[in-house]
């Protein structure tokens, strides 16, 4: 809890720290998806593929070429432990992940929060949206936060305003 400020605390259910082998993200992405950690390869193949089929989309969210092809390369990657050049990177990341796995997906850092939601698919009913909170921790880490039910999220990121597909409004 030490890594959240007080007034957040209260909505906090609990928290999974994941192994620390700079595979942390897709590892508390695969938990958020309700798999266990080790599932983490997958996750950055199944984002790899997702990249590769929408990057023009995803080009287009990053505002140039080298970005996406960056976010290309930190996923396609499958050892451990991880170097820092394949690590996750929010928010950069945040709009494939909830794109491919259909999620309302929430960041936390010390310096930006946001709320990510699927941009080319239309929303879920309420009862069926899974909902994933990521926290960056000590610069260098993520967790896996649950919420309380009907706790507040940060605002959704801007970039899904601009790219979503038309089918894709709340």
């Amino acid at each position: 809890m030490k890594w959240f400020l007080i007034g957040i605390r209260k909505y906090i259910e609990k928290i999974k720290d994941v192994k620390g082998d700079g595979n942390y993200g897709y590892q508390a992405i695969s938990v958020g998806l309700g798999h266990d950690e080790e599932d983490w390869i997958n996750i950055r193949k199944i984002l790899v593929m997702e990249l590769d089929q929408y990057f023009s989309l995803y080009e287009g969210m990053c505002g140039e070429k080298e970005l996406a092809k960056e976010l290309c390369h930190k996923l396609n990657y499958s050892g451990s432990p991880a170097p820092k050049d394949r690590w996750i990177i929010m928010p950069e990341m945040g709009h494939l992940i909830e794109s491919v796995f259909q999620v309302v997906l929430v960041f936390l850092s010390n310096h930006q929060c946001l709320t990510f939601l699927p941009l080319q698919y239309p929303p879920l009913p309420p009862e069926s949206r899974s909902l994933i909170v990521l926290r960056h921790v000590n610069g260098n880490h993520f967790v896996m936060v649950y919420l309380r039910p009907n706790s507040p999220i940060p605002p959704i990121a801007r970039n899904w305003y601009i790219h979503h597909y038309p089918f894709a409004n709340r």
